[in-house]
């Protein structure tokens, strides 16, 4: 594991070879972003030459990272062979973990998901031994799975319940009272003893993040926040294109923003905390006091499927819980301005009621034309966090154009 070098954005020098691999990546992102394109389109959306355009594309094509599919439109004048990546000439292993669960499955460089693995019922807060060697055997057998069939596995990416530390790779869960406890060992260290392949590791809301970037509601969207919630909330955080991390890794750690000053007491001590209100386990035992006679907790389709259907006391508590996590937004908006604000998948049916819930009330609590420029979305991504999780590897692909990547999980946030 070694540090991550701090970096004076002003400066950009570099040397001619590595113009040339700039060059490279630029055409590489081009065809991954537009799926479909000609030579002579490549030159017209980079503003390369065409003669260096066919050098990049003729490297691209002899190393299999793309390939030439028919013309786009074949009945006018000679047929233009497209361009696309080869998507399934590589795969990543992405995983996505909770404090309870871990889902990992095989995701090829399109972000397309198969063979998906999920286990339940673990305890990484008081079980970690136990937890990451079930995390482990889901690795494995990807791998192995990913071997019998010859799809190469170029690398491992890991969404994680906590703060990462960017210049160490430390992995952290933030603890009652306030305490940050990291765990007995450092992940990223102890995976690296089983696995050869380059392994990144981030903050679950990164990832998150990450998957909306490339795969869902904010592709070319340069400003934006992912909100996750899950047993705790958190926020990833994208400014001008890239994720922000802040300098020990916890930017976006909003679940115990306080919503509520006189409100329930918290876990980490203080009252009225985001996460005692919009955190899922927050939103089904406060619906569960108003159906006395359901007899199991409710799901969150479930109370999606009784808001739409106008129970009263449902739609008073939903609409509460949109109140408080809207509050933590609208600070959010008046600081960081972002054009969008996606609630995750994780809320299934219930996130586009809240979004739109969150929506109105920026429109009555914030001046414009911050609420004319800002919309709440919900994701539309089944695979948000495996997505997410593989593009921590594909990433590197995407902005160098080659699939030599190095292998350092304290360089989980390095663009």
């Amino acid at each position: 594991m070694g540090t991550r070098p701090r970096t004076n954005g002003h400066y950009g020098g570099t040397s001619l070879k590595g113009l040339r691999r700039n060059n490279r990546g630029f055409v590489y992102r081009a065809i991954w972003d537009l799926k479909r394109v000609s030579r002579a389109e490549l030159a017209s959306v980079t503003g390369l030459h065409p003669a260096t355009i066919t050098h990049i594309v003729d490297e691209l094509l002899a190393d299999n990272m793309i390939v030439e599919v028919g013309s786009a439109d074949p009945t006018i004048g000679r047929p233009r062979l497209q361009l696309q990546v080869h998507a399934e000439v590589a795969y990543v292993v992405g995983v996505s973990m909770t404090r309870e669960a871990v889902s990992a499955a095989l995701i090829d460089l399109g972000g397309a998901v198969s063979e998906v693995i999920q286990i339940d019922g673990l305890d990484l807060a008081e079980k970690q031994e136990y937890t990451v060697n079930r995390l482990r055997q889901a690795i494995e057998m990807l791998l192995e799975g990913a071997a019998s069939t010859g799809r190469n596995v170029i690398g491992i990416g890991i969404g994680f319940p906590g703060p990462v530390d960017p210049a160490t790779g430390q992995t952290y869960l933030t603890e009652a009272k306030g305490i940050r406890e990291p765990l007995s060992f450092y992940l990223g260290a102890r995976l690296a003893e089983y696995f050869k392949h380059p392994l990144y590791i981030d903050n679950d809301s990164n990832a998150l993040a990450l998957a909306e970037q490339y795969f869902g509601e904010c592709h070319n969207v340069h400003d934006f926040v992912c909100i996750n919630c899950g047993i705790g909330i958190g926020a990833g955080i994208v400014c001008n294109g890239d994720v922000y991390y802040g300098p020990y890794g916890n930017a976006g750690e909003i679940g115990h923003n306080v919503v509520d000053i006189d409100g329930v007491e918290c876990v980490c001590g203080n009252r009225g905390c985001l996460t005692c209100y919009a955190s899922i386990p927050a939103i089904i035992e406060q619906v569960a006091t108003v159906l006395p006679h359901y007899p199991e907790p409710p799901t969150l389709n479930y109370i999606a499927t009784l808001y739409r259907e106008g129970h009263e006391r449902v739609i008073e508590v939903v609409d509460r819980i949109s109140r408080y996590l809207g509050l933590s937004i609208i600070n959010i908006v008046n600081t960081l301005a972002p054009e969008v604000v996606v609630l995750s998948s994780h809320l299934e049916q219930l996130a586009p009621i809240i979004a739109q819930n969150i929506q109105v009330q920026m429109r009555h609590n914030l001046a414009s034309p911050m609420h004319e420029h800002t919309q709440i979305v919900s994701s539309r991504l089944k695979y948000a966090s495996l997505q997410g999780s593989a593009m921590l590897v594909i990433r590197q692909i995407y902005t160098s154009g080659s699939f030599h990547i190095h292998s350092d999980a304290a360089l989980s946030s390095t663009k």
